[in-house]
């Protein structure tokens, strides 16, 4: 069992914020303090000692797909474009251009091997 009984104290708190910010992998924190890595995310982002100040922000998530945007996503792509260019001129991740544009990627790849 991970942890150990008690509560951190708020420079641990500070501390893993800080360290969490700072891009060190979760995994080495939660080893140093002796929490799970459950615990480090929501310590970093404010899910627990909420009342602590220093929380950093939450991930974006990604809305909803709307059919308009994935019209505009084929299109671009029928035209040329790369996945990745795509995903930085929409702000969606990789993988989203490419779930919507897949057969369209697959199509142009074959082109160029025949």
């Amino acid at each position: 069992m991970k942890g150990r009984p008690g509560r951190l104290t708020d420079a641990q708190v500070q501390a893993i914020r800080q360290q969490t910010a700072d891009g060190r992998l979760r995994k080495q924190v939660a080893y140093e303090f002796d929490i799970s890595m459950r615990t480090v995310t929501d310590v970093a982002y404010g899910r627990t000692y909420s009342h602590l100040p220093g929380a950093l922000q939450r991930p974006r998530k990604y809305r909803k797909a709307r059919p308009d945007e994935i019209r505009q996503i084929r299109l671009y792509l029928e035209a040329g474009g790369t996945s990745h260019k795509a995903a930085e001129v929409f702000g969606r991740p990789p993988n989203f251009v490419w779930r919507w544009g897949r057969d369209i990627l697959a199509k142009r790849k074959e082109k160029q091997t025949s």
